[in-house]
């Protein structure tokens, strides 16, 4: 797997449980990926050109 997603987790009595996988995760201001980005100080728009960059070496 390549690129950005989300992993979903529950933690019960200290042992974590995967719950799901978001592929296509969100990016409005209230989402994880955006606040992520904004707390490593990587604007979005290089966020995505790293992305692209990636991709296309591949």
């Amino acid at each position: 797997m390549e690129g950005v997603t989300r992993s979903d987790f529950i933690i019960q009595d200290g042992i974590p449980y995967f719950i799901e996988i978001n592929t296509t995760p969100g990016l409005s201001k209230e989402s994880i990926i955006p606040k992520q980005l904004d707390d490593a100080q990587i604007p979005l728009t290089s966020f995505f050109t790293m992305l692209l960059k990636n991709a296309l070496k591949g």
